[in-house]
Order: C-alpha cells, then sequence, then structure tokens
C-alpha cells in the first residue's frame, strides 16, 4: 500500500501544474490592492490573441492607473466574483481599463481544471474491484 501511494504522488506531482508560470502571474484577476504591471504584461505576452505586443506600453500605462484609482471606486467594486468585476469594468461606456480588462476577462477563460489529476485518482477507485486486489493475504501484486 505505501508503495502504491508513492507511485501515485509521483505521478501527481509530475501532472499537477505546479511548475506552470502562469498560475501565480494570475494573482491580478482577484483585483488585489496593487497590480504589478510587469506580472500583468508577462500574462498579455503569453496570450498575443487577446492583446497584441505593439499594445503593451498602454497596458502598463492602465495597469498604474488602475493602481492609482480612487480608495471610493475601489471598495465598490465587488471583489468576491472577480469575472463580473471585470465585466463591468469593460462594459462601462467611459471604460477606463480597455487592455486590462479584456486581459482579465481572457484569464477568467482559462480551463482550470487538471483532467490527469483525476483520472489518476479514479484508477485508484478502479483498483478496489480488481479481485487479487480484495485478497486479504499477505501476497503482493504489482498494480502497474
Amino acid at each position: 500500500m505505501k508503495a502504491f501511494y508513492i507511485k501515485l504522488a509521483t505521478s501527481l506531482s509530475k501532472k499537477l501544474p505546479f511548475r506552470n508560470e502562469l498560475l501565480p502571474l494570475l494573482r491580478f484577476i482577484g483585483m488585489p490592492p496593487l497590480l504589478n504591471p510587469k506580472d500583468v504584461l508577462k500574462v498579455s505576452k503569453m496570450m498575443p490573441n487577446v492583446l497584441p505586443s505593439s499594445e503593451g506600453d498602454a497596458l502598463v500605462t492602465e495597469v498604474n492607473l488602475f493602481n492609482l484609482r480612487e480608495k471610493k471606486e475601489a471598495e465598490s467594486i465587488n471583489v468576491l466574483e472577480p469575472a463580473a468585476a471585470w465585466h463591468s469594468l469593460y462594459s462601462l461606456n467611459d471604460c477606463q481599463y480597455p487592455r486590462l480588462s479584456r486581459i482579465a476577462l481572457a484569464c477568467c477563460t482559462i480551463f482550470h481544471g487538471n483532467a490527469d489529476a483525476e483520472r489518476n485518482i479514479s484508477k485508484s477507485h478502479e483498483l478496489d474491484d480488481n479481485e487479487k486486489r480484495n485478497r486479504l493475504s499477505g501476497r503482493v501484486f504489482l498494480l502497474y
């Protein structure tokens, strides 16, 4: 059993996105008090179909303006629903942050599931149906 869990943990650690550099950069979606312009610019470079690289300087300017917004405006944003908050900012007639909102909305559509990990967990449940595994003998069967 110990060997099985070690093998499962090793497999999951290889397949889970721990080393995905995009995920930590997406913190700006939650609308923290201050956004890091470098992080938002890196995200936009990873998504060139959403925002052309030629608009990078304008995006950094929007991030700086977003960081300088008034406290009253910042408090009026519903941070519990980030996608709705970015959508409301984007749909305003006088949208001050069109590029930033477009990047944030595109990031909200990134699929966050991990099918590989779920498949491995599903396989571990299938092992319970194996007749050889259900025996209570001391004999060890290799499952993989």
